[in-house]
């Protein structure tokens, strides 16, 4: 579970290996289409692709995990462990 945690943030954090990031992009194209933020599946890719080289995914997921945390810190603490394994963790903490 954690190498798929390292992997996911590997890849927010613009560092992942290109196969998934196209992965990623592409299943946030079809959610993008979805929703109608997209023409195209392509453009929703693009925005996908777009926000994470921007460095944007990241923070999100970190505003996100700072907000859902719980009193005892567990959920940082975990979050932070995975940062250090994908090489994130100054990035993550200079966003939280």
């Amino acid at each position: 579970m954690k190498k798929e945690a390292v992997r996911f943030l590997s890849i927010l954090g613009g560092s992942g290996t290109s196969a998934c990031t196209d992965l990623v992009c592409l299943n946030a194209g079809a959610i993008f289409y979805l929703v109608g933020k997209a023409k195209t599946i392509q453009d929703g890719g693009k925005a996908g692709r777009d926000i994470i080289e921007s460095g944007q995914a990241l923070v999100k997921l970190s505003e996100w995990v700072s907000v859902q945390a719980d009193q005892a810190g567990k959920g940082i603490h975990r979050y932070l462990s995975v940062a250090s394994a994908a090489g994130l963790r100054t990035q993550v903490m200079d966003q939280m």
